[in-house]
């Protein structure tokens, strides 16, 4: 070490941090991510579109999706749309324009 106290290249983790506090804090971020809310619990399971052509967004929240996806599922974020099972509603409440 040229500068006693001073960081270098020699040490790769500040003085401060350890292997135990790194696994810590892993620890931590686990426990954080089974403790989510049921809400985004719900929402990690929302599916994804399954093509690129045709794809809408909600109008209201902008999730995107095919139209038939909005006909079979409806929107996870704006479930009182009421767009499952209506395809008349689904493209009312869905856009082309986003």
């Amino acid at each position: 070490q040229r500068f006693p106290g001073l960081w270098s290249t020699v040490h790769p983790l500040p003085p401060t941090i350890t292997i135990a506090t790194m696994n810590d804090e892993r620890d931590m971020e686990e426990e954080e991510e089974e403790q989510l809310p049921q809400q985004v619990a719900e929402l990690a399971d929302a599916s994804v579109p399954n093509q690129l052509r045709g794809i809408r967004a909600c109008k209201r929240c902008g999730i995107l999706k095919t139209l038939d996806q909005f006909i079979n599922e409806g929107c996870e974020n704006c479930p009182f749309l009421d767009m499952v099972d209506n395809p008349e509603r689904a493209n009312v409440c869905t856009t082309a324009f986003f």
